[in-house]
């Protein structure tokens, strides 16, 4: 048996008030649930009014459109990434009983202050000691170059610019690389879930 509905997760990129970060799906539906999000946000279906949205809120046919929503876009105007996992469709399922959700403990691991060298690369595992990461913090200590984020297969992947932090949940594998000509100091701050 199958429903009418889909799951998706999605990054929404970061960004500001006067230029936010935008992320778009193209899954059909009359019906939008936000199941988590780990930051408020704002969304729009097709070429409709955008409005704040945030985890645990639902919607069905916005806006008396006669018909299904063919796109939905994102909108991100703060300074970090936010995940959203959501499930649209043209069907409605209201999630009641033994949806319970329990708080997972995590731990916290600090990398110390760190210098990549001039065109080095800096592996960031997704897991550690056998506990999957739940979150990533990058901070770039240098006072004007970008240190660049590689995926796990190497390609690029986004930058954290000069002295500020980038922070994201996530359980990839990812490098950091120095593309300048000069060391730049750099920490690494991880969640992880206790295995």
């Amino acid at each position: 048996m199958s429903l009418p509905l889909d799951f998706k997760t999605l990054v929404v990129p970061a960004g500001n008030a006067g230029n936010p970060g935008v992320a778009r799906s193209q899954l059909a539906g009359v019906f939008f649930y936000c199941k988590s999000a780990t930051a408020p946000f704002q969304m729009q279906f097709d070429a409709g009014t955008v409005f704040p949205f945030d985890t645990g809120f639902k919607i069905r046919n916005p806006e008396n459109i006669r018909g299904a929503f063919q796109t939905i876009t994102f909108y991100n105007p703060t300074a970090n990434a936010i995940l959203i996992n959501f499930y649209v469709g043209s069907a409605e399922v209201d999630f009641v009983g033994g949806g319970a959700i329990k708080e997972v403990s995590s731990r916290a691991l600090g990398s110390g202050l760190l210098t990549l060298e001039a065109g080095d690369i800096w592996d960031i595992p997704g897991i550690s000691g056998g506990s999957q990461r739940k979150q990533v913090v990058i901070t770039n200590l240098d006072a004007a170059a970008p240190l660049v984020i590689l995926d796990g297969d190497g390609a690029v992947f986004g930058a954290v610019f000069a002295q500020s932090p980038w922070t994201v949940p996530t359980d990839a594998n990812l490098k950091l690389k120095n593309n300048t000509v000069d060391p730049i100091n750099f920490v690494v701050g991880e969640l992880y879930y206790n295995s």
